[in-house]
């Protein structure tokens, strides 16, 4: 994905969503000033030109981004409690389907809701050798710069990451 320079601002991302101190862009700006890798697997091609330092990896982990499946909206349930539908939890199982005819997941980021803790649960076993799900509060109700924060924090040697979540976040980190 595209990482943002330091000194970005995510507009339109909701109260107090502005400037992100200490995020991947600042640590990135810091990288490239220093001349510094702080990831050691990143630092498999390192390639100066005009004074930048531009890192590329050939160990960088794909990402699979996955927005929860179809919910329910039951009265006076709060947002964070909603469960799937009929229909979510069918989608759910097809989800898992298409990707167990990829690469397998290493790392499952998946946000405590309801309705992502139940997309998950329903998917990792179409999987076969699925990894116990993390989950990051960071996730819910997240914008792009708030994903890639967590995303910025994967371990060294880890191939492929799913990061179940929602929308709008999900979707414009897509975008980019």
């Amino acid at each position: 994905p595209h990482i943002a320079p330091a000194g970005t601002t995510f507009r339109g991302a909701g109260p107090g969503r502005g400037r992100r101190q200490g995020g991947v862009g600042d640590r990135v700006e810091r990288q490239r000033r220093e001349g510094v890798v702080d990831r050691p697997h990143a630092a498999s091609l390192v390639n100066t030109h005009g004074g930048r330092l531009s890192v590329y990896s050939a160990a960088m982990p794909t990402l699979v981004l996955l927005r929860h499946a179809k919910s329910a909206w039951p009265p006076g349930v709060p947002d964070d409690q909603r469960p799937l539908n009929v229909r979510g939890r069918r989608d759910a199982v097809a989800a898992g389907l298409v990707l167990a005819a990829r690469e397998s997941i290493d790392l499952a980021l998946v946000s405590p809701a309801q309705r992502a803790r139940e997309t998950y649960a329903l998917l990792a076993p179409t999987l076969g050798d699925a990894p116990a799900p993390t989950y990051d509060e960071r996730i819910y109700e997240a914008d792009p710069a708030d994903l890639l924060d967590v995303l910025g924090e994967v371990p060294a040697g880890i191939r492929r990451v799913l990061m179940g979540g929602h929308n709008p976040g999900i979707e414009m980190l897509a975008l980019r």
